[in-house]
């Protein structure tokens, strides 16, 4: 039968190999598991990193008008 999600081979140094292994035994889940879930959390970091980066560009590149604080918007608005 074959395995409804994709399947992919890992090859990494013995040292990371044991660390993973003990981190899974400890969270009490499996070798695969866990390796999704460290993939998944880097990917997720990539991407917050990426986002940071792109909030810091329009910072940077920002002139007129300057930013109205939230109070000085909603008094603005009359609400």
């Amino acid at each position: 039968m074959p395995a409804k999600n994709p399947r992919v081979m890992v090859v990494m140094e013995q040292p990371l190999y044991y660390t993973v292994c003990r981190k899974a035994k400890r969270d009490g889940v499996s070798l695969s598991t866990e390796m999704r879930d460290l993939v998944r959390q880097a990917l997720e970091d990539n991407e917050d990193i990426i986002w940071s980066q792109v909030a810091d560009k329009r910072t940077a590149r920002r002139s007129s008008p300057p930013s109205v604080s939230h109070k000085a918007f909603w008094k603005r608005l009359g609400i």
